[in-house]
């Protein structure tokens, strides 16, 4: 598996749009991680977090992902233990674990505000007139993936923007790396738009276009 550090994606591309599954890439529950794993991405999260602020002029969000992440922020926060019925070790591992989600919870918060003031947030009055949101070629992609708003408008933004910057999309939503795909392989034009899957704070993995997509072919 080829990797890349985040370091040098950063400064090969002029703009980098983020995906909510870049930053909160684990649905705890589904995959059931231990405490002790959760504690280490909490950790990750945070890292990155705090690097993607120190590179906020490069960095940016489609509206629909903005508003996504804000409202995490508002939501309750994985599963609860009771301390007073766990082993001293556990309880102070929980206690660590939560001061982790305090301070994940206010990176995010401080890398939004940054977003929003450095105006990095992008909706369709960006382009205006000049650039044709390409619509109806490319919609049989949202039910194909079961893409989201969100996800769909990240695509779109980001083969828009490719036009004219060298830009690449951060994801761990396979259904947005599918459809990256095929817009790769549909587009005609010489602009650049890399994919990235965040495998942890210092590493990314390049999309594939040779990728395997079972049943993606009919």
């Amino acid at each position: 598996m080829e990797r890349v550090t985040l370091d040098s994606v950063l400064k090969e591309h002029d703009k980098i749009l983020i995906d909510t599954s870049s930053i909160r890439g684990f649905n705890f529950e589904k995959y059931q991680l231990s405490l002790k794993e959760r504690i280490i991405q909490r950790k990750d999260e945070i890292k990155y977090l705090r690097f993607l602020r120190r590179n906020i002029n490069i960095i940016f969000l489609p509206i629909k992902i903005y508003e996504e992440i804000d409202r995490g922020l508002k939501k309750t926060f994985d599963f609860e233990i009771n301390c007073e019925q766990r082993s001293t070790k556990e309880a102070k591992m929980k206690k660590n674990y939560y001061s982790l989600i305090e301070k994940s919870i206010t990176q995010e918060e401080s890398f939004l505000n940054e977003i929003k003031e450095k105006g990095n947030i992008i909706s369709d009055d960006l382009f205006g007139n000049k650039i044709h949101r390409p619509g109806n070629g490319l919609l049989y992609l949202k039910n194909r993936y079961n893409l989201s708003e969100a996800d769909y408008d990240l695509l779109i933004y980001g083969l828009l923007l490719s036009e004219y910057y060298k830009t690449a999309l951060f994801s761990r939503d396979f259904g947005i790396l599918y459809s990256w795909i095929r817009v790769i392989n549909y587009r005609k034009s010489k602009g650049i738009l890399n994919f990235f899957i965040r495998r942890n704070f210092l590493y990314l993995e390049p999309g594939r276009i040779q990728n395997s997509i079972s049943n993606t072919n009919s």
